[in-house]
C-alpha cells in the first residue's frame, strides 16, 4: 500500500495552507443581517399642504430607497445593515380605501445574496460592496431619467461594469438579472405612486381609519419577521376629521385647549382603538403644524393630544 508523503521541510507548511483554506470554506454561509421594513403615510386631506408634508419624508424616504438599500451584510468600509422594503401609503377620507405601494422588496435581495454571495467567504465583503456601488449608482439614475426604464439597457450596463470582478458570464447572468429586475420594479412602482399623489385630493382625514390599517399591517409584519426593524414615517396634521364623533378639532375645543384634558382624552382613545403597532416599530410624525389653518393654542393642543396617545418612544413633532 502507498502512502502519500510530503517532502519533510515543506510538509507542515503545506499541511496548514491547506487546512486553513479548507477551513475558510467550510461552516455556515454569512448570513444577511436583518431586515428594515420602512413605511411612510403621507395626508391628502385638503386640511394640509401636501406637497410641503411630502418634503417631510424626503429624507428618510431617500435613505431608504437608495442609501444602500441591498444592505451591508459584512463589515468593510461601511456598517453593518440589512436591505430594505419600502412602503408607501396615505391618509384619505376613507383608509380602506387608499392603496399602499410596495416601492422595494428586500426578499428579492436576500434571496441574491444567499444563493450567489453568502457561501464565498473570503471574497463576499468586496463583491458585494462593488456589486450593491453599481446597483445605487443605477437606481439613482434611472429614478432621476424619470419613467421609460429599459431593462436591456440595464442588463448591458450592469453586466459590463461586473466584469472584471465576475469571469464567468453564467455567475454574472445570475446576479445581473435579479438586479435589473429589482430596479425596474421599483421605478414602475416610484412613479405609480407619484402618478397617485399628483391625482389625488382628499375630501376627508380618516387618521383613525389609516392608524388602524398600520396596526394591522405592522403586526403582520412582525409576525412574519420577527427580528424585521419596522420604521413608521407618518407626514400629516393628524387632525382626524370625516364628520363623526371622533373628529379631534371639535374634541379639542371642548376641552379647551387644556393639557390635561387633552391627554386624558388621548389616553382614552388609545385604549379604545387597542393600537400596538408603536410598541413594535419605531413611530415618527412629522407635520402636526402644516396644517393650512391652525392656531399655536390648537398646534399645541395636537401636539399633546398625540404624544400622549402613542408610545413615548415616538417622535412627534
Amino acid at each position: 500500500m502507498m502512502y502519500l508523503q510530503f517532502p519533510k521541510r515543506v510538509g507542515l507548511a503545506l499541511i496548514f495552507a491547506l487546512l486553513s483554506v479548507s477551513l475558510a470554506g467550510c461552516g455556515e454561509p454569512d448570513k444577511m443581517p436583518t431586515s428594515k421594513i420602512d413605511i411612510f403615510v403621507l395626508d391628502l386631506s385638503g386640511s394640509n399642504d401636501k406637497a410641503s408634508q411630502l418634503s417631510r419624508l424626503n429624507e428618510d424616504f431617500q435613505q431608504s430607497l437608495i442609501n444602500d438599500p441591498l444592505g451591508v451584510p459584512k463589515s468593510g468600509s461601511k456598517s453593518i445593515s440589512g436591505p430594505a422594503t419600502t412602503l408607501f401609503t396615505f391618509i384619505e377620507g376613507v383608509a380602506a380605501k387608499a392603496p399602499t405601494f410596495k416601492i422595494q422588496d428586500s426578499k428579492s435581495t436576500v434571496d441574491l445574496w444567499n444563493s450567489e454571495f453568502a457561501k464565498d467567504k473570503q471574497r463576499n465583503t468586496r463583491s458585494w460592496e462593488v456589486t450593491s456601488s453599481i446597483y445605487d449608482n443605477y437606481l439613482r439614475t434611472s429614478l432621476e431619467m424619470g419613467p421609460g426604464f429599459s431593462i436591456s439597457e440595464c442588463l448591458n450596463f450592469v453586466d459590463s461594469k461586473l466584469e472584471s470582478l465576475f469571469n464567468s458570464e453564467s455567475k454574472r447572468n445570475l446576479i445581473v438579472t435579479p438586479l435589473c429586475q429589482k430596479i425596474e420594479e421599483i421605478v414602475n412602482s416610484y412613479f405609480k405612486m407619484v402618478d397617485y399623489i399628483q391625482l389625488t385630493k382628499a375630501p376627508a382625514s380618516d387618521v383613525f381609519g389609516a392608524l388602524a390599517q398600520l396596526d394591522r399591517l405592522v403586526n403582520q409584519i412582525h409576525k412574519d419577521e420577527p427580528d424585521a426593524k419596522i420604521t413608521v414615517n407618518i407626514a400629516s396634521d393628524m387632525q382626524h376629521q370625516t364628520g363623526d364623533n371622533r373628529d379631534i378639532p371639535v374634541r379639542l375645543k371642548e376641552a379647551n385647549f387644556e393639557g390635561a384634558q387633552v391627554c386624558e382624552m388621548a389616553i382614552m382613545d388609545r385604549k379604545q382603538n387597542g393600537f400596538s403597532f408603536d410598541e413594535i416599530a419605531v413611530v415618527k410624525v412629522n407635520g402636526i403644524g402644516n396644517a393650512k389653518k391652525i392656531s399655536a393654542q390648537k398646534g399645541t393642543a395636537l401636539i399633546r393630544y398625540w404624544e400622549c396617545f402613542f408610545n413615548t418612544s415616538a417622535e412627534i413633532r
